[in-house]
């Protein structure tokens, strides 16, 4: 009978500490979470959000300028006329609305997105 201490230790994965780094970097910028448990060169902290998920601040701007000129338009108005995906409009709008230089104002069916005033204290 063989017993555990018998038995062959499975083969280790050989990778080279210069490629520990950027093997971890490339894992942390695609969002994998990696434990502290994991290893000394283990990152502790969860990664950030990613930045590729952000629409480039001139694409905001394009949009934000197109809702100042043509208030009420509807995010199909801005595909149209703008020619950014859907994806790249609705996070515009998010980011635009979270900053709050922008309103929706109606229904999601019939209603359109106007900018904010700003008002001066």
């Amino acid at each position: 009978m063989k017993r555990k201490s018998d038995s062959p230790e499975p083969p280790r994965l050989a990778i080279s500490t210069k490629h520990v780094g950027s093997v971890i970097q490339k894992i942390v910028l695609r969002g994998i979470p990696i434990h502290k448990d994991t290893g000394p060169q283990a990152v502790s902290e969860k990664p950030t959000k990613r930045t590729a998920s952000m629409p480039s601040p001139g694409k905001v701007n394009v949009v934000l300028t197109f809702i100042k000129e043509h208030p009420g338009c509807k995010s199909a108005d801005i595909i149209k006329k703008t020619d950014f995906s859907a994806a790249t409009v609705e996070r515009s709008l998010a980011a635009l609305k979270q900053r709050g230089l922008i309103t929706h104002t109606g229904s999601k069916k019939t209603g359109g997105y106007y900018a904010v005033e700003k008002r001066e204290e």
